[in-house]
């Protein structure tokens, strides 16, 4: 009789077993099917310029099948998040984009050999500032077409289009208007664009960047009409 009961208690036991073993696996498994990613946790909220805390933030858990495109945007570590300025406001569960925490940048312009930084003022009557973000935008300059003006012709075909050019920075700033806000620094001078010109033997500059030069030197510094380009797509 004792032979059956322990038989049964260890058929039993085994049945136990092999469950918890099947869910173990089948936990293992949806784990690894799944992201986690840096939020804001549901019970804080962050204000712009407010400095994020490890106890304000949680992880977000997103299968990874829908979460491709914001593993190319979004945080997965804490640690990289923890003492940052917030560049906006944040409501419980908002994840935190990479885009959003960049810092003002203090230092020199972003140079290479044999460029420089020229700057231009610009029709602050037919130009919205907050709209060009430096490093990432380009523009377009409209200027008298050098050389005798042809006969008949109108307004449309006596200016041309000179460009494109880098911008990096417009008066003070070279990021984002909520970046700078959020570091409490007040824009300045954002009727001037900063944009990168390139010598030619290390002496001249190049034709495009001396075309805008000329005028200005020529007009006493006339502000100048800015046209904004698309920014280029993401790489894939």
């Amino acid at each position: 009789m004792k032979g059956v009961q322990g038989l049964v208690i260890a058929i039993v036991l085994g049945l136990i077993g092999g469950v918890v073993n099947w869910k173990y696996l089948s936990d293992q498994s949806k784990q690894k099917g799944l992201v986690k990613f840096i939020a804001v946790r549901p019970d804080k909220s962050i204000k712009q310029g407010q400095q994020f805390k490890a106890e304000d933030l949680a992880e977000v858990v997103i299968p990874e099948k829908h979460a491709k495109t914001l593993l190319r945007v979004a945080y997965t570590e804490k640690s990289y998040v923890v003492g940052s300025k917030a560049t906006q406001d944040y409501g419980g569960d908002d994840i935190i984009l990479r885009q959003e925490l960049k810092t003002v940048s203090r230092g020199e312009l972003p140079l290479e050999k044999n460029e420089v930084a020229v700057w231009v003022p610009v029709d602050t009557k037919r130009f919205v500032s907050t709209q060009v973000i430096p490093g990432q935008t380009q523009v377009m300059f409209r200027l008298p077409r050098v050389g005798p003006t042809p006969v008949g012709s109108t307004a449309e075909n006596s200016t041309e289009l000179i460009g494109p050019f880098d911008v990096l920075s417009v008066g003070n700033r070279r990021g984002e208007i909520d970046t700078m806000r959020s570091e409490s620094v007040r824009p300045m001078q954002e009727n001037v664009l900063t944009i990168r010109g390139k010598l030619v033997a290390g002496k001249q500059l190049d034709p495009l960047t001396s075309r805008v030069t000329n005028y200005l030197d020529k007009t006493n510094n006339r502000p100048l009409d800015v046209l904004l380009l698309p920014e280029p797509a993401p790489p894939k």
